[in-house]
């Protein structure tokens, strides 16, 4: 509330970290055309504001998260890497704040960095691509990447966007990273289904791309030179079915029965780290850290 969000791209300039010019960068041509289609994805879903009691939900379970996997400290720098949620809701502002002397948000639309800055500006905004992140080596002591890794059509930019990763953390840095969970029935059906028909029926309202299950996720991150401290499953209520019923009490029913809903699906997070996660949870989380010796000697 008392935010205004730009409904025009704005022509703005970015603040930086010192650039790392030695690693591969993303061609110009496809970083521009997932711009735009971001931008244009982003403009429509303020437009339409169609799932303003779910996005309220989504911070909740990710503002737990972050609370219990990154300690409060007024010094560093944190990286969230996208801005998705500060600009569709409340966002993880206060959260992030409380965990780093300077919040460095990215997003690979424009349009998205522009206005979360402008509804924050204490975040210190970057248009980027997380394949080819424009900061220095180790420079944030963490890194908060909630669902921003899984939306590539190549698997092989999975890997690629964790080396980066791993590149701009420092030596004892943590990761906080979710990624859509293909162990998931209702996930692997999802993107094994055209996008196309996926929106005409209103189940997605943004581009999906490949994915991991739990074992994958695990091998991954771990591959790309993390260590892996835990790994969960969040968001555990259906979307499919929840995400229309709790639109639907928030603006028919009383607050009383909304809010038992809502405590309801906050319940189901408690089976977070249990054997049914990996086939319940909508999204795998990991916490990972740099071993001081692959820090050194990468």
């Amino acid at each position: 509330m008392g935010h205004t969000i730009p409904r025009h791209r704005p022509c703005i300039r970015f603040k930086h970290l010192p650039h790392d010019e030695t690693h591969v960068t993303t061609p110009a041509a496809e970083t521009s055309a997932r711009r735009a289609e971001w931008d244009l994805v982003v403009e429509e879903w303020l437009a339409a504001n169609p799932h303003p009691s779910w996005r309220q939900h989504s911070d909740e379970v990710n503002a737990a998260l972050i609370t219990r996997w990154l300690p409060p400290r007024r010094e560093g720098r944190l990286l969230k890497t996208d801005l998705f949620d500060e600009i569709a809701g409340a966002g993880l502002h206060s959260v992030l704040t409380a965990r780093a002397g300077k919040v460095c948000g990215m997003d690979v639309s424009g349009y998205t960095a522009a206005a979360a800055s402008t509804k924050y500006p204490d975040i210190v905004a970057s248009v980027a691509d997380v394949r080819n992140l424009p900061f220095a080596d180790s420079s944030f002591h963490a890194i908060v990447s909630l669902s921003t890794i899984d939306h590539f059509t190549n698997p092989a930019d999975i890997p690629r966007a964790l080396g980066e990763l791993w590149r701009v953390l420092d030596a004892t840095g943590t990761l906080v990273l979710t990624l859509d969970n293909r162990s998931n029935p209702f996930v692997a059906l999802r993107n094994a289904l055209p996008y196309s028909f996926l929106r005409k029926l209103g189940l997605v309202s943004y581009p999906v791309g490949r994915t991991l299950t739990f074992q994958q996720a695990r091998a991954c991150v771990s591959g790309a030179g993390f260590a892996i401290v835990e790994c969960i499953g969040v968001m555990l209520s259906p979307r499919v079915f929840a995400i229309p019923l709790l639109e639907t009490l928030s603006r028919r029913a009383g607050s009383r029965t909304t809010a038992s809903f809502k405590k309801a699906l906050m319940w189901m997070e408690k089976f977070q780290g249990s054997a049914i996660a990996p086939r319940l949870a909508h999204f795998v989380a990991i916490r990972a850290v740099k071993p001081a010796a692959r820090a050194i000697s990468r």
